[in-house]
């Protein structure tokens, strides 16, 4: 009796095996779709382990952000320029943000007055390396020094201040004793050592600032290497020269997260910004789409921008 069930005609057992087929079908389908999410493409596993590891952090990364924005109110705001008359040996952090410097340009500049240095005509400014030629261009209509601060001989320093003042100014002649010693991206640190005030330790700081940045784009990113204060970096810039052709860029479709995450100007956050971005967005065609979609702080776009490649 039993047979009765089993009994299956051509067309009963036709159907029966397309449907075996179909189930057998989907089960490898669906072991084929699983092993391919559990097993990406081998250039994406450490990034995708990068990637869950960073978006647990991502939330106190936010907090500490936010906590840090707190602080920076306590300090110098920076402004749109407000260009009023103002004596460049009296002009106090407030005027100087008033006129639209940054903090770090302030603190450079009240350093080298500090420290016995002053302006005696206003294309004095120039040789304040902090400060690019546009703001300097900007400036000079409204530098106001009196008529006795103008003959004054600027060249008599306090014996204390380690070098000649007509060292400050970008347009002097140099003589033998102050010869270009050559691209400051391509100094070794035993050339660096020729320079005044700096010895070996300041000289293999700079040196390895510069490997970790890639190569300088300007001499201001001098003042950002530990020890190194506004006399020493204008007597740097005075004494070198400075090719940016030579920069190491950084392609943002195929450097590694342990390359970029070494990078000084790319914090935790932005790393985990960049990362996220490149795995959801795909090829970036040009850099400038992070400012654009907002992934990284303008502040360190800006930095950043001349060593990202595609440009």
């Amino acid at each position: 009796m039993w047979k009765e069930y089993f009994d299956f005609s051509k067309s009963q057992r036709r159907a029966i095996y397309i449907l075996l087929l179909l189930i057998m079908g989907i089960y490898a389908w669906r072991l084929y779709r699983e092993a391919n999410i559990a097993f990406p493409h081998r250039h994406y596993v450490e990034e995708r382990a990068a990637l869950q590891q960073f978006m647990r952090e991502r939330d106190s990364l936010k907090r500490m952000e936010s906590s840090s924005q707190v602080k920076k109110q306590n300090q110098i705001t920076e402004q749109a320029p407000e260009y009023f008359n103002f004596n460049p040996n009296e002009a106090t952090a407030t005027d100087w943000a008033r006129l639209g410097l940054k903090s770090y340009q302030i603190s450079n500049i009240l350093n080298f007055l500090k420290k016995g240095g002053s302006f005696s005509k206003p294309r004095d400014l120039f040789k304040m390396y902090t400060l690019d030629e546009e703001q300097v261009e900007a400036l000079i209509p409204f530098v106001s020094i009196p008529e006795s601060e103008e003959i004054k001989d600027t060249t008599a320093l306090p014996k204390e201040f380690p070098f000649e003042e007509e060292k400050f100014n970008r347009e002097a002649e140099y003589s033998p004793k102050q010869s270009i010693l050559g691209d400051i991206n391509r100094l070794p640190a035993d050339s660096l050592m020729l320079l005044p005030g700096i010895g070996p330790v300041l000289s293999k700081r700079i040196e390895a600032y510069r490997n970790l940045l890639g190569g300088f784009y300007s001499m201001d990113q001098l003042y950002e290497v530990y020890g190194l204060d506004s006399p020493i970096v204008v007597e740097i810039g005075s004494r070198t020269t400075l090719d940016t052709s030579h920069l190491i860029p950084i392609d943002l479709n195929f450097e590694k997260r342990s390359v970029l995450a070494k990078h000084p100007y790319i914090d935790s956050l932005s790393l985990v910004q960049i990362l996220e971005f490149r795995a959801h967005h795909g090829f970036i065609e040009s850099v400038t789409i992070l400012q654009e979609k907002a992934v990284i702080p303008d502040s360190i776009f800006v930095r950043i921008r001349p060593y990202l490649l595609p440009r």
